[in-house]
């Protein structure tokens, strides 16, 4: 499934808007966070990640059995949309971690990983924003 470049922009537009509400009431931002994130399950999710994330990148089908490599990637392909999906639905715990988060969205994109995941978070990511500026939404 293709991602339409219109839809990508649109939505990183909406991003970028919503990041600049944010910039005003950020250290307010920033005081909530501590009570509505737990930052051990973001720190958890985030680790999760990027190591699935560097699992798949450096998948080296050389080292496995040319009957075993589909299963093989399939197995991390599996894993890694686990843990970016984890990383997504978890509370970001200020904006820092929302940023984080586009950042990601954009990595596994560039990768072509996620193909319409990296759209359907940017919801999440306005949430997170809403929620971090005291404007639960």
């Amino acid at each position: 499934m293709s991602t339409n470049i219109t839809s990508r922009r649109g939505a990183l537009a909406l991003i970028g808007t919503a990041l600049a509400i944010v910039a005003g009431t950020a250290a307010s931002a920033q005081k909530m966070s501590a009570h509505s994130a737990d930052r051990t399950a973001w720190d958890r999710a985030v680790a999760a990640e990027l190591a699935k994330f560097d699992a798949r990148v450096g998948f080296d089908d050389g080292l496995v059995a040319p009957d075993e490599i589909d299963d093989r990637y399939g197995e991390l392909h599996e894993a890694h949309m686990e843990a970016f999906r984890t990383l997504i639905h978890t509370p970001a715990p200020d904006t820092k971690a929302v940023a984080h988060k586009i950042e990601r969205c954009l990595a596994n994109d560039r990768y072509g990983f996620v193909e319409g995941d990296t759209l359907d978070a940017f919801s999440i990511l306005v949430a997170d924003l809403q929620r971090l500026a005291g404007r639960e939404g």
